[in-house]
C-alpha cells in the first residue's frame, strides 16, 4: 500500500518501518500480554518459526506496491524515533475490506496513542484510497480496543468467527462520509 513516508497527530507521528526497527518489534512480540489478543498463527509464525524479519521484509516492500493492502507503520512520539509499537491496515484475500490494526507496547497503554494513531491511519485510508469502509476484529475480552474503536466512530455490527482466531470477534466498522447527494450505502 502507498502509506506515506510520515503522518503526524497531535502527539504521534506514523512512519514507514524499516530494518533498525526489528528490535522493538520483537520486545512487543515477546511480550505475551502485548500479543494476548493477535492470531495465534501470527504470533506463532513470529515466537517459535522465528519469521519476525520475514514479516518486516514484508511490510517494508509493502509500501512499494500499489494493490498491496497489508501493510504497517511504527507509531512513534514525534519527538522520538523508537518504535511504541504499529498500525496498519491488513487485506486478506478472502475479506471484502481492509482490517485496521493497531499494537502498542504494554507501556504506553492508556495514554490514548492507539486511538490517536489508529485515528491517523483510518482517515489514510477513508480519505487517500478507494475504500469506502474499514473494519476491525476486536477480541470481546479486549476492552482497551473495543474502546479505541468506538472512539474511532467505528460501531459494533455483529459477532463472527475468523479461522485466524479461537474464539469468536467482534466486527466493528466504519464507512467514508458520503458526499452530499450520494448513495449512503457505500
Amino acid at each position: 500500500m502507498l502509506v506515506p513516508a510520515y503522518m503526524r497527530t497531535e502527539r504521534l507521528e506514523l512512519r514507514r518501518l524499516r530494518e533498525e526497527d526489528l528490535d522493538a518489534l520483537t520486545q512487543f512480540f515477546h511480550n505475551s500480554e502485548c500479543t494476548k489478543f493477535l492470531a495465534p498463527g501470527f504470533v506463532y509464525q513470529v515466537l517459535v518459526q522465528g519469521h519476525l524479519d520475514h514479516i518486516l521484509a514484508q511490510w517494508i516492500t509493502s509500501y512499494h506496491i500499489e494493490d498491496d493492502w497489508s501493510s504497517m507503520v511504527a507509531v512513534t512520539l514525534q519527538d522520538k524515533d523508537t518504535p511504541l509499537g504499529f498500525v496498519g491496515i491488513e487485506k486478506r484475500a478472502i475479506d471484502d475490506f481492509p482490517r485496521l490494526v493497531y499494537c502498542l507496547m504494554k507501556a504506553n497503554w492508556g495514554k490514548g496513542y492507539a486511538t490517536e494513531a489508529a485515528g491517523r491511519m483510518l482517515k489514510f485510508v477513508l480519505e487517500g484510497t478507494t475504500w469506502a469502509r474499514v473494519e476491525a476484529l476486536v477480541d470481546p475480552r479486549n476492552k482497551a480496543s473495543v474502546k479505541v474503536a468506538e472512539n474511532l466512530g467505528m460501531r459494533f455490527e455483529r459477532m463472527v468467527h475468523d479461522s485466524e482466531f479461537p474464539d469468536d470477534q467482534m466486527l466493528y466498522a466504519i464507512k467514508r462520509a458520503s458526499p452530499p447527494g450520494a448513495d449512503k450505502d457505500l
